[in-house]
């Protein structure tokens, strides 16, 4: 693997495809992907919510490999692999990627996706999403997270919260395979 996985349009494909159904649809912004995080009141920003969502990846990601190595099943050293040559990389092009991978994810799969098909199909098409890795776990994985990431949008009704635990699971996970 090489730098060409940082410069994957992907994330960029997502983040179009939310602006252009965003726009098609004459609705607002905010009727897709929530409200914002925090407004000018200092102690609005849902930081409980974000733990939360941060909490219930980790516990997720490692609640399935733990089960998955335990059963003999285990096939993610290949996304192992992948993380261990992205560390190998700068934090400052690493961090931003995950980023914009992060909040495209949520934008597209929780912010439209999930307004027009709902929590399961979101979760199902999340977990697609991710099989470029080739590890049938981390599919699992992914659209167990998808679930989980749908529940804290409708509950927080909104994408930040969820966008913002993504981003930091991505980041741990980052750090955890370094």
């Amino acid at each position: 693997m090489n730098l060409a996985f940082l410069l994957s349009p992907l994330p960029l494909v997502l983040l179009a495809a939310s602006f252009l159904i965003i726009h098609h649809s004459r609705k607002p912004i905010h009727e897709w992907w929530g409200k914002l995080p925090f407004s000018l009141h200092p102690f609005s920003f849902p930081l409980r919510a974000t733990l939360l969502s941060l909490v219930a990846l980790l516990a997720i990601g490692v609640g399935i490999d733990f089960l998955a190595t335990q059963l003999h099943i285990n096939d993610t050293h290949v996304v192992n692999a992948v993380i261990e040559t992205l560390a190998a990389y700068p934090l400052w092009i690493i961090l931003p990627y995950f980023l914009v991978s992060a909040f495209a994810e949520e934008t597209f799969f929780r912010g439209i996706l999930q307004k027009i098909l709902s929590p399961i199909p979101s979760a199902i098409l999340f977990a697609l999403f991710h099989a470029g890795y080739g590890s049938t776990i981390q599919l699992v994985g992914a659209f167990l997270a998808g679930i989980a990431l749908s529940h804290f949008r409708n509950q927080n009704r909104s994408i930040y919260p969820g966008f913002l635990g993504h981003a930091a699971y991505n980041t741990i996970i980052l750090f955890a395979g370094a």
